[in-house]
């Protein structure tokens, strides 16, 4: 919310501006006529102290609740949160500051920090910070401002401030700082009722550092531009930067496609004569090796030869001692059959001897013979 509405005293001197909504309350009670869409002139009778009076009003109507790292914890409602509180030199001065978000998380991370404060019913608050962040060229990169009372989260007020290229709840200032763009939020919010109201700082796929808005003035050595134009500025940054590593990637190739073809040139030479001394090797090992199998053939015939001889004198030999032993077995046999036949002849010859012994014997049986009764 902009003070955006003209104030002037009764005689029309401009004494400052206030909010919108400051404007009617003023046009309601009677203490000031519109003089136009978008100014209006007090009543007072007395210019110096209706200033006075009407910028302490101002003050009071607008509380602002400054930023402060320590009073901001990490969401326990994220399941990822990436952060740090830090201490940070603006210029000069020592600040602390609340860092949060991952621009180079390739799986996406989302980061929340929260602040719980009692606040009183049916005020207009500001809550007030100052925001630095860089360029991450992803379209997913967002930011926000969240403000709920209670638990009610349902019915939380969302202030995007980051979201696909645009800034769309507009900062107070805008600055350059280094390549970084610094901003001035102050965020407006209305209380219907006494209590815990929450103040939650959203990221996600982006770095954000937080720490608290301080008078213009602290910031006037810095440059201004507005969001828009910063993030053509820093796009066309990241289109050059991608162009040179391009070009640098592309000279590199060359190169190493250049030293790629020498080195296989000369490996190609290498190998070329490896292969050469290798087949020459190999052609003097296999002629050797034929030789050698020539020359134990040669000698495997010579001895197979004297082999055969050998086993043809040891055939004669034998042959020689079994017709010995044949002759030798037959006269032999030749000589037993001579000694059986003169055996036999001789025993079947009769002699004296014999023929005494047979009449003998005759005579022996004719006396029985004769002995034996005869029959009747």
């Amino acid at each position: 919310m902009e003070k955006n509405i003209i104030v002037t005293d009764p005689e029309g001197n401009v004494i400052g501006s206030t909010y919108p909504k400051r404007a009617k309350g003023l046009l309601r009670s009677g203490r000031a006529v519109a003089e136009g869409a978008d100014c209006i002139r007090l009543l007072s009778a007395d210019p110096p102290v209706a200033k006075v009076h009407f910028l302490m009003e101002d003050y009071d109507m607008s509380q602002t609740i400054g930023f402060k790292a320590r009073e901001f914890h990490f969401d326990p409602s994220c399941d990822v949160n990436t952060g740090s509180r830090q201490i940070i030199t603006l210029n000069g001065e020592n600040i602390e500051c609340f860092e949060i978000g991952d621009a180079e998380d390739v799986f996406g991370c989302e980061t929340r920090i929260r602040m719980q404060k009692d606040l009183e019913a049916h005020t207009d608050y500001l809550f007030a910070f100052t925001a630095c962040s860089s360029y991450t060229g992803r379209e997913s990169a967002a930011s926000q401002a969240i403000i709920y009372y209670g638990d009610h989260e349902e019915d939380a007020f969302t202030y995007p401030l980051d979201r696909i290229g645009k800034s769309r709840f507009q900062p107070t200032l805008c600055k350059r700082f280094g390549d970084e763009l610094l901003r001035v939020f102050e965020i407006p919010f209305t209380t219907e009722q006494a209590g815990s109201y929450t103040i939650v700082i959203r990221v996600k796929d982006m770095e954000l550092r937080l720490f608290p808005a301080k008078p213009a003035e602290s910031y006037a050595e810095l440059a201004d531009i507005t969001y828009e134009q910063w993030m053509q500025e820093e796009q066309h940054k990241w289109v050059t930067r991608l162009g040179a590593i391009g070009s640098k990637t592309q000279e590199s190739l060359s190169g190493l496609g250049d030293q790629l073809g020498e080195s296989l040139s000369g490996m190609g030479e290498k190998i070329t004569k490896f292969v050469t001394n290798a087949v020459s090797t190999a052609g003097a090992a296999a002629q050797k090796a034929a030789q050698k199998a020539s020359e134990k053939a040669e000698s495997f015939k010579e001895k197979a030869e004297k082999a055969a001889d050998a086993a043809d004198a040891t055939a004669e030999t034998l042959k020689e001692e079994v017709d010995k032993a044949t002759d030798s077995a037959a006269e032999t046999a030749q000589k037993m059959a001579d000694d059986i036949s003169d055996a036999v002849k001789e025993a079947a010859a009769p002699t004296p001897e014999k023929a005494e012994e047979a009449e003998v014997v005759i005579d022996s049986t004719a006396e029985l013979v004769d002995d034996e009764p005869k029959a009747e």
